[in-house]
């Protein structure tokens, strides 16, 4: 393992997960070329997830010709757990003037050397205290009762077990493995698979193209499929259209005018871009049932590529 407080070994990337109270350090390697970190700055601004009013502000300092951003562990200590979205800016020193160049998420995780609050998720408390009630209940004949004309109906067994189970499933308690050996885990919700219900709909794709990671087997459970061959042809353009915004759209903009005009010049997937693709529609009751979380997995394991319109 390399030496992580030797500036030289600093990732390249933003980090998915702070721990507070951790030095954080990262670098930009490829933004000089385009903004010398001579002539701009570059700088951070995160805000917490269901709080506007928490914010973390971090400035970039020039390293070199990369632009190095370091935290020290006292500052990281006072970090919020949480889910943050993040935005950096560059910004030129001779005017001011400021362009958004890239935006994300991280979470910060609380420091267990010190925090006292309980480590488990919600989703674990979640499960813990239904599977409480649940044995509470199993020795119970009451599921309702009136007094002076005021009643009380407990919520029924089986409700509290599809809740349960709607926490114990997939990524609502967090899966530990969601991408094993190039295949993936995740939720969608496509809006015009109206015979869904209103459900989402529980996706696994799987990759054996090397090139881009590209998914050419899919299983789909949407719960009761309605018609089945619509179905496939709706998950085989989810693949298409999402390889063809990932790897070859693109938009540039020059004075604040976008160049592309047509398909000749906006690059799209083409016949001979799509791999063969096999979709699986599962039948009802099949191994994991519709869910109401979303999720979006990269099959290698890292974030989702994000669609820009490069300046």
């Amino acid at each position: 393992m390399a030496n992580l407080f030797d500036t030289t070994n600093a990732a390249t990337t933003e980090p998915k997960n702070i721990v507070a109270g951790d030095r954080l350090i990262w670098k930009r390697t490829d933004l000089n070329a385009d903004y010398a970190n001579s002539a701009y700055t570059l700088k951070y601004s995160a805000r917490l997830e269901g709080t506007g009013s928490t914010e973390i502000e971090i400035t970039a300092s020039a390293s070199g010709s990369d632009y190095l951003i370091e935290v020290a562990s006292a500052v990281t200590a006072n970090y919020a757990a949480g889910t943050y979205r993040w935005q950096a800016y560059i910004t030129r020193s001779s005017d001011s003037q400021r362009l958004t160049l890239d935006s994300g998420t991280f979470e910060v995780v609380a420091n267990r050397d010190a925090a006292t609050t309980d480590p488990r998720s919600h989703p674990r408390i979640m499960v813990e205290k239904i599977e409480a009630v649940l044995e509470g209940r199993a020795g119970g004949d009451v599921a309702s009762y009136s007094i002076n004309g005021r009643s009380l109906t407990k919520i029924a067994i089986p409700e509290l077990m599809e809740w349960r189970d709607r926490y114990r499933d997939g990524k609502i308690v967090g899966w530990k493995h969601r991408v094993v050996g190039g295949s993936a885990i995740g939720y969608t919700n496509p809006g015009r698979l109206k015979k869904s219900g209103g459900k989402d709909v529980l996706v696994m794709a799987g990759s054996e193209v090397p090139n881009y990671g590209i998914p050419n087997w899919m299983a789909v459970d949407p719960g009761i499929a309605l018609p089945p061959h619509n179905i496939v042809a709706q998950m085989e353009s989810n693949i298409i259209y999402g390889l063809s915004q990932s790897i070859k759209e693109q938009v540039t903009l020059e004075n604040g005018a976008v160049q592309q005009s047509n398909f000749h010049d906006y690059e799209v997937f083409r016949m001979a871009d799509v791999p063969n693709v096999e979709v699986k529609v599962m039948p009802q009751g099949g191994a994991y049932a519709p869910c109401d979380r979303r999720d979006g997995i990269a099959t290698d394991g890292g974030r989702g590529r994000q669609c820009r319109a490069r300046p």
